[in-house]
């Protein structure tokens, strides 16, 4: 697993209750609300290649910027890559990794989407 990437995510408030402790513990049925980012990731290096993978939780679809390079993804800078979007079985060239690594990236509401970086 990799360190997070600089990923700039609109704010999302959820509302949560707490409810998998016994009944008879004070904080059951504990409930509010909890402001995270609306876009969550990971990213995972294997051998030569690397993958993003994106999480919109949020009902809405977002855009976001997501800057991964050879560097951030700890892969060989003077190597090629190419990156590819993987939605669920749909697989997108989206072309070569460039240097700075920025790459805007639209996420459906609701949905997972991999960044795969390969040579």
């Amino acid at each position: 697993m990799l360190p997070p990437l600089a990923l700039e995510s609109p704010p999302l408030e959820l509302s949560w209750m707490h409810y998998n402790c016994p009944p008879e513990w004070p904080a059951f049925g504990d409930s509010g609300t909890q402001t995270v980012p609306a876009v969550v990731h990971g990213a995972w290096r294997h051998g030569e290649a690397a993958a993003v993978v994106l999480v919109n939780v949020d009902r809405v679809a977002h855009e976001i910027d997501v800057r991964a390079n050879a560097v951030t993804l700890r892969l060989d800078r003077d190597r090629g890559y190419e990156i590819t979007r993987i939605d669920g079985t749909v697989r997108t060239s989206l072309g070569p990794l460039s240097a700075d690594g920025a790459l805007a990236v639209s996420l459906p509401p609701r949905e997972v989407v991999v960044l795969e970086v390969a040579p």
